[in-house]
């Protein structure tokens, strides 16, 4: 795991470092305030410091976090759900089915896989948009 959290760490690094830290917003858009509704220009400010989904700029403990809240709440509506129609002997050994299934050792292995699934969407964006590039350089080498 720590060895993600430093591909992650490395990965804002350079993207800051590549945008020299700018967030896509001009000068003038940054004098906006956040609180100004009122402003014309209001809505072409609400740049998010970072998407929920899939964007590398997203701190790495808050991603790590996410993925640990996800976990945790699928098990209990799980339990949930199964609840209407067990029996409580039967959910007394739910409940020790679930409380392995939130060992440490499986919750991390649960994490990890989630964090290569996330890279691998991050890629295959990457992909797609290196395809294109290459089609439109292609079109335009063919004229």
């Amino acid at each position: 795991m720590d060895s993600g959290k430093k591909i992650l760490d490395l990965d804002l690094l350079t993207h800051n470092a590549i945008e020299k830290g700018k967030s896509g917003l001009s000068d003038e858009l940054r004098q906006i305030s956040i609180a100004d509704t009122e402003h014309d220009d209001y809505w072409t400010t609400q740049v998010p410091e970072y998407f929920e989904d899939c964007d590398v700029r997203k701190p790495p403990k808050k991603v790590v976090e996410g993925i640990l809240e996800g976990i945790v709440v699928e098990a209990f509506e799980t339990r949930k759900k199964m609840e209407k129609n067990m029996s409580r002997r039967e959910l007394v050994a739910f409940d020790k089915v679930l409380s392995k299934y939130l060992q440490p050792e499986n919750i991390l292995a649960k994490v990890e896989a989630s964090i290569a699934e996330k890279y691998r969407l991050i890629n295959q964006g990457r992909q797609r948009v290196e395809l294109e590039e290459n089609l439109v350089n292609t079109r335009e080498e063919e004229f």
